[in-house]
């Protein structure tokens, strides 16, 4: 599966946080993530092409769901890591527990290269926006909010931690690079 070189789609992003999430210690080997299916396909048109993702990142489909890319994943290494996949909206995009703490997670993805005015910042500022409004934020959950890494991405990152009320939230940012690092989260 080629790769958007100007772009990381949503998915890409939620999917590349939950296997660096799983190679945390004290993170539970089962994570489950949401994707809208609009964010793999929208009117017979792919958006996201999420099984050839998968596989090209060695995850195999071990129970299937309702939809072709949905259900329990595990790493062709099977080691006993999974991650449940859904498209019920109105969750966070990743659940994980580490420790005693949730880890709540809103993605979005975004442009690799500088696009129109603007857009880093919108899409950045929806993240937060829904992370820290979801009603099912509990007291000591680690709250992310995730975008791809681009040098305007970083730089927005670098700015909204420095202002105070942002600082109060208690969110993460979380900058996603294809390498499968990702850069700003101290967990």
């Amino acid at each position: 599966m080629e790769a958007d070189a100007l772009r990381m789609a949503e998915a890409e992003v939620t999917l590349r946080l939950a296997f660096w999430l799983l190679k945390v210690p004290e993170v539970s080997p089962q994570i489950t993530v949401a994707i809208d299916g609009a964010q793999v396909a929208v009117a017979g048109r792919t958006i996201f092409q999420l099984p050839q993702f998968m596989e090209a990142a060695g995850w195999i489909q071990a129970r299937p769901d309702s939809l072709k890319w949905t259900g329990e994943w595990m790493p062709k290494a099977q080691d006993g890591k999974t991650l449940y996949i859904h498209s019920r909206s109105g969750q966070c995009d990743v659940v994980a527990v580490q420790g005693q703490r949730r880890i709540l997670v809103e993605s979005k993805g975004g442009p690799l290269v500088p696009m129109t005015p603007r857009t880093e910042r919108t899409r950045l500022q929806a993240a937060i926006g829904q992370i820290v409004t979801t009603k099912h934020r509990n007291e000591g959950d680690i709250c992310i909010a995730a975008v791809p890494w681009s040098a305007e991405f970083e730089r927005l990152a670098g700015e909204f931690r420095s202002a105070p009320l942002f600082a109060r939230t208690g969110v993460q940012i979380a900058l996603l690079h294809r390498t499968g690092d990702v850069s700003g989260l101290e967990l």
